[in-house]
């Protein structure tokens, strides 16, 4: 069973990605209609999310999709590594 999305944070950036989605406006995040003055998280996850509601549809696997792939993106060369200083 997947965890809810929490209330504050990540919540807040699910609701600007949705609005970004509904309003096709890629450049001001919105909050309940509103530019979202509170938002100081960069860009890109926020565009990464869209692209993925855009894609599968706004549910939680559309929202937490990005941030996986980013936190593979960024393990993928570690692997690597270990393996290779474990077979020395």
């Amino acid at each position: 069973m997947p965890e809810p999305i929490y209330l504050w944070d990540e919540s807040r950036v699910a609701v600007n990605a949705a609005e970004m989605a509904l309003n096709n406006n890629w450049l001001v995040a919105h909050f309940e209609g509103q530019p979202d003055l509170w938002n100081t998280k960069p860009p890109l996850l926020l565009w990464l999310q869209v692209l993925s509601i855009k894609l599968f549809g706004f549910n939680e696997v559309a929202i937490r999709l990005p941030t996986v792939g980013r936190w593979w993106q960024l393990l993928a060369p570690y692997t690597g590594l270990v393996r290779k200083s474990c077979a020395m």
